[in-house]
């Protein structure tokens, strides 16, 4: 009895793992026996002991079965369940409760595991402040002598992206920067002190891939120009152009309103056009360059306009820590109350951290 046992039981696991391993059978005759990782419009992710995880083109399979509880993302944004689904001849069929629906490889964006789809859908419950990615900036130097002078910067920049279906692209996708200059200088107890703030989050909703609406809103205090606050609230539309690994550019346009107080002056307030431009770039594993640009043409005083632009160049030092150089310039058409300059130009450089 006992041996008969041990029989069944190593039969019973021959035959669990025979019902996990899929079989691949190409269209020129060849098998490949594995398992299935995902499925992303016509490419299969397929992992095998004898060649490792390898990308299949679907138009080289002839069959293939999927046998676990799936979800078919459709390129539309609708998830279908199944129980199971077979390839054959360039077409998907996936069967759920006795019920049997069949997907062109057009139609299809991507399936992946019932566990996988639950994981991926947590995703968009998670809290305000989880899913942040992006890093932090900060630079201190110190004089002392005839005079005393004090510098610090301090910089953020982070993006979050939200999965709406698993399987689809970019839903929502938020960004937010932070940067601030606070300078002193001091001498014979005279104080003269400089300081600069700007703060903006922008919320995206992708239409398409590549296509989405955005809202912003920015404040700023720049010491300098006398510009005690500004605050920018407006949206638009924006498109990404390029979305490689190296190289990233999104160009957006729409309109702003703007309340604006300079020191000793009265709060002004006025509506903008907004066009902007974000490039990314990727030279290697460790630096990398990004820019933004606004440029805010007044639509209620013609001919006014004004620009700011930010130019960043990181070095990853490791996993965590980076250092990094920038150039921040805000640019006003009309010199403000008080001020001898259009532009108010700050150069940074420091250490960071990576998150």
């Amino acid at each position: 009895m006992a041996k008969f046992l041990r029989w069944y039981l190593l039969f019973a696991l021959l035959a669990a793992a025979g019902a996990r391993a899929q079989v691949v059978q190409f269209t020129n005759g060849d098998r490949l026996t594995g398992k299935w990782v995902s499925v992303e419009g016509n490419t299969i992710d397929f992992q095998s002991d004898a060649v490792g995880k390898i990308s299949i083109p679907a138009a080289k399979v002839k069959s293939l079965t999927l046998k676990q509880p799936l979800v078919a993302v459709l390129t539309s944004g609708k998830a279908v369940s199944a129980a199971h689904a077979r390839l054959a001849n360039g077409v998907w069929t996936v069967e759920s409760k006795g019920a049997r629906r069949t997907i062109a490889p057009k139609q299809l964006r991507e399936i992946i595991s019932a566990a996988a789809y639950r994981t991926l859908m947590a995703e968009r419950s998670a809290r305000p402040w989880h899913g942040w990615k992006g890093n932090t900036t900060f630079g201190y130097s110190l004089q002392q002598g005839d005079q005393q002078t004090h510098t610090l910067s301090i910089g953020l920049n982070a993006v979050r992206r939200q999965k709406d279906l698993a399987g689809i692209n970019d839903r929502w996708r938020t960004t937010y920067t932070f940067n601030m200059l606070f300078a002193s200088a001091k001498s014979d107890s005279v104080e003269v002190k400089s300081n600069t703030l700007s703060t903006a989050l922008r919320q995206d909703y992708f239409l398409r891939p590549h296509n989405f609406l955005f809202v912003l809103g920015q404040l700023d205090h720049i010491q300098p120009q006398n510009l005690y606050l500004r605050q920018t609230y407006g949206g638009g539309y924006g498109r990404d152009l390029l979305t490689g690994k190296r190289l990233t550019l999104s160009l957006l346009g729409g309109a702003t309103f703007a309340n604006e107080k300079f020191t000793g002056a009265a709060a002004e307030q006025y509506a903008e056009a907004l066009v902007a431009e974000r490039v990314g770039f990727q030279f290697d594993h460790q630096i990398r360059f990004d820019h933004a640009f606004n440029f805010y043409p007044n639509l209620t005083d013609r001919g006014r306009y004004r620009f700011d632009t930010t130019s960043t160049l990181t070095f990853k030092l490791n996993s965590w820590l980076n250092a990094n150089m920038g150039v921040i310039d805000f640019y006003v058409s009309r010199i403000p109350l008080g001020s001898t300059h259009n532009n108010n130009v700050t150069v940074t450089a420091g250490i960071g951290a990576n998150f």
